[in-house]
């Protein structure tokens, strides 16, 4: 299998790398809300007999992980991107100085 930033370099290989991480995030917390809607107790008493305890800590914990993993994919694409506006910008603004004089 090939690495969506294998052949990249830099930024691009950065984007590629938190989107990654935030599509397999989202894709694993729809997967986690399926299993959760069938093996955990959604309300906050007694389990019935079918639907264990640990299920429902389980899958609450690996939930919070995935959250977690969206979020950084998220933050990290968001920074990057107003990384590297900021930075063109600025190229911009040292190629039109040098043109001055």
């Amino acid at each position: 299998m090939k690495m969506p930033w294998a052949d990249r370099t830099g930024p691009a290989k950065t984007a590629a790398i938190f989107a990654v991480l935030f599509l397999v995030s989202a894709g694993l917390c729809g997967a986690n809300l399926v299993l959760f809607s069938r093996f955990a107790t959604i309300s906050g008493g007694t389990p019935p007999p079918d639907r264990p305890v640990w299920a429902s800590m389980t899958l609450i914990s690996t939930a919070f992980l995935e959250l977690l993993g969206m979020g950084t994919g998220a933050l990290g694409l968001i920074v990057l991107g107003i990384t590297a506006g900021v930075s063109a910008i600025y190229k911009k603004l040292i190629a039109h100085k040098k043109e001055e004089q």
